[in-house]
């Protein structure tokens, strides 16, 4: 399963207001849409896709809280700290 930021699929900041989001939205669902464009239709329609899915979860307030970008996912800091772990290990026994 692939973890989307939709933060950053829409261009904006985690502290963003409902109009900011609404804005981005906009100016990207324009952009690439797959009939504004001679590129092929397949990727412009998976991006408007991926586009339309981040406004989706942002604009609903439960959606939009659930979302977190995978920095601050459980299962990042988990991995992040079992990766440096055995660096503190050896830091702390060298002390």
């Amino acid at each position: 399963m692939e973890v989307k930021d939709f933060y950053n699929i829409l261009g904006v900041s985690e502290n963003a207001t409902q109009e900011e989001i609404k804005r981005a939205y906009r100016e990207l669902a324009k952009k690439y849409h797959p009939d504004a464009s001679s590129e092929t239709q397949r990727s412009r329609g998976k991006i408007s896709k991926n586009i339309s899915e981040a406004y989706d979860v942002l604009s609903n307030p439960e959606k939009r809280q659930k979302a977190r970008p995978s920095h601050q996912s459980p299962l990042f800091f988990f991995i992040f700290f079992t990766a440096i772990s055995p660096l503190l290990i050896i830091v702390h026994s060298s002390c």
